[in-house]
């Protein structure tokens, strides 16, 4: 099973500051991008899991806080406070996200959107067996 991780990408530094991603720097082929704006200060979302889907946030603007969980309780957390910083949510893993005010999130997604694919029920998020697979 993949584990959440933090990434730093690259970055280059003329007249301007660009961060790079290319395909050897992500752990999946992207299917899906999108982005989060206007959030509140404080603003929980997320609070789901993902059967195959695993996905790569980047905050571009502000600041998240994020807090993983594994059906057998291991948990992990993140604060992304850099655009050059990218964290790996893998399958199966609970996610609750607090976006601080004006946060710009950025997310790269294994799979295109499958309303199926989503465990949304924290109590049946963790009584389930792992039994899907990436795919």
């Amino acid at each position: 099973m993949t584990i959440p991780r933090l990434y730093n990408l690259p970055t280059v530094d003329i007249n301007s500051i660009m961060t790079i991603a290319e395909r050897d720097d992500l752990p999946f082929p992207v299917k899906r991008v999108y982005w989060i704006t206007s959030n509140h200060e404080d603003e929980i979302r997320g609070e789901h899991a993902h059967k195959s889907c695993q996905q790569l946030l980047v905050c571009l603007h502000g600041e998240l806080n994020i807090q993983l969980e594994d059906n057998h309780g291991n948990k992990s957390s993140f604060c992304l406070k850099h655009p050059n910083e990218m964290v790996l949510i893998p399958s199966q893993y609970w996610c609750k996200i607090a976006y601080k005010k004006d946060a710009i999130v950025l997310v790269m997604a294994s799979h295109e959107y499958d309303p199926e694919d989503y465990i949304r029920v924290y109590d049946e998020f963790k009584s389930q067996e792992l039994k899907y697979h990436l795919g």
